[in-house]
């Protein structure tokens, strides 16, 4: 009976250490890979995403579609290293490590004018950033989307949801859910739980 109550003490004491240890290790991997992807390391940062996407979109195909938006010489972007809340505790989940939680972040935008096109007036100027500052309230919520004429850039801020996924609790991998499209193709290979 008394090596019953140790044994529950002692995993009362470790339980949440090994929660928080946990919780580091997504909150640190999940930095890393963000910062490969401001630095446009875009194969590297790919070493952080659950592999079992690649078995829909294929590794090199998202390489190639990231890198091309990264980019697009017609857009300048910034972007800071997202803000991690609402981290759920750990789930077993099918031999697997699954914990969700929510990314804040910022990422600005700036919209270049093509060299071929001919110079807008600053009327058409105008016109075109309220068309854009449109699509992207639209796209992003109203409240979410700011325009600093000063500089040209465009400022969203998303709040997504990531599921991280681990085998061994130590090395995480991570899907960002999006989109509705997302939702359904993680929905081929990540728990339905997670997902609602």
């Amino acid at each position: 009976m008394k090596k019953n109550i140790l044994v529950l003490l002692l995993i009362l004491i470790f339980s949440p250490l090994n929660a928080q240890n946990h919780e580091e290790g997504i909150r640190r991997q999940f930095r890393e890979y963000n910062q490969l992807v401001l630095d446009k390391k875009i194969n590297e940062a790919l070493d952080y995403t659950i592999e079992d996407l690649f078995t829909i979109i294929p590794r090199e195909q998202m390489v190639n579609m990231m890198e091309s938006v990264l980019n697009t010489p017609s857009m300048e972007f910034r972007g800071t290293i997202p803000e991690i809340t609402d981290m759920e505790p750990v789930r077993e989940i099918e031999g697997a490590s699954y914990v969700r939680f929510k990314n804040k972040a910022i990422m600005e935008v700036k919209f270049l004018q093509s060299p071929d096109e001919p110079k807008r007036t600053p009327e058409e100027e105008q016109e075109y950033n309220t068309m854009l500052m449109a699509t992207l309230q639209e796209q992003y919520g109203e409240e979410y989307v700011t325009f600093d004429a000063q500089s040209g850039f465009y400022k969203t801020v998303t709040i997504k949801t990531v599921i991280a996924k681990s085998k061994d609790l130590k090395n995480w991998k991570f899907a960002i859910l999006d989109s509705p499209t997302m939702k359904v193709l993680l929905g081929k290979f990540i728990p339905k739980e997670l997902l609602d």
